[in-house]
């Protein structure tokens, strides 16, 4: 049986918020829910998948985030949406502070505050005959 692991489904911010790409959205764990815009989402997104990296240039960011999707991307359009999306996480619980900002370089996420959630799919022969039943 091999077991491969998918890309994140999901991510555990400071234990108390999970944070879903596919449906936009962040959850606490008091129950209060936070529906993000789509650029919002994808910025989200982009910086947890490259954590680990270090800082991540705003035109890094700008690039991925905004010009791949077709999106008009600007400095000042990253700080705002960054502005907006620190609210958004300040309104499901998140007090600490998980972007710090570089001055001049790009944003450094906190990775220590953030766990990847990821399923497993077992590669086996599911095949079934009568004699197993």
């Amino acid at each position: 049986m091999d077991q491969h692991m998918n890309k994140p489904y999901g991510y555990l911010i400071d234990s108390t918020v999970l944070y879903l790409p596919s449906q936009q959205q962040l959850i606490s764990n008091r129950g209060n829910a936070c529906q993000l815009r789509h650029t919002m989402s994808e910025l989200l997104s982009y910086l947890m998948q490259h954590a680990e990296k270090g800082v991540i240039t705003d035109d890094e960011i700008i690039y991925n985030v905004w010009e791949r999707n077709n999106l008009l991307g600007t400095h000042s359009r990253l700080w705002q949406v960054m502005q907006n999306l620190k609210r958004s996480l300040n309104k499901v619980g998140i007090e600490t502070e998980l972007f710090i900002r570089v001055r001049g370089k790009g944003y450094y996420l906190r990775s220590d505050i953030i766990t990847p959630l990821y399923t497993w799919t077992d590669k086996v022969n599911h095949g079934f005959n009568d004699d197993d039943n």
